[in-house]
């Protein structure tokens, strides 16, 4: 009888979903600066977007002279998925602060980065102040 291994795909696949598992039973002090909201809420959409299925490739990642907050690949659909995150803590909705020069640049890193394959770009407005945060997707 021959035994089957995992695939490399299936094993980051486990350990990405342990890794949001532990994440979400620590406790973290709410952020204090704007910087520290944004990195929350960029945290939060990472582990969002790899519960959806989608494999998180880079994070802060500068391309075309644009910073990308998460570059994910959608393996299934094969394309790759650019996800601005745009993180509140006051109520107001993160996804009006995307405004037209921000998603032609988005579109100028996408077509960059779709040499190979196709690109969608996706924004991600996260509200920090319920528990569990308020993740809100659209497709750009």
């Amino acid at each position: 009888m021959s035994r089957r291994f995992p695939s490399r795909w299936w094993t980051e696949t486990v350990r990405i979903r342990e890794r949001i598992r532990r994440a979400a039973r620590r406790r973290r002090t709410p952020p204090d600066t704007p910087a520290e909201v944004g990195r929350e809420g960029e945290r939060v959409a990472a582990i969002r977007l790899a519960e959806t299925g989608l494999r998180i490739v880079a994070r802060n990642r500068r391309i075309a002279g644009v910073e990308i907050d998460i570059l994910a690949a959608d393996l299934p659909r094969n394309e790759w998925v650019v996800v601005e995150v745009k993180t509140t803590s006051n109520g107001s909705p993160g996804e009006r602060r995307v405004d037209r020069h921000r998603l032609r640049r988005l579109e100028r890193a996408a077509s960059v980065i779709g040499e190979d394959r196709a690109v969608r770009i996706v924004i991600v407005a996260v509200d920090l102040r319920n528990t569990p945060p308020d993740i809100r997707i659209f497709e750009a």
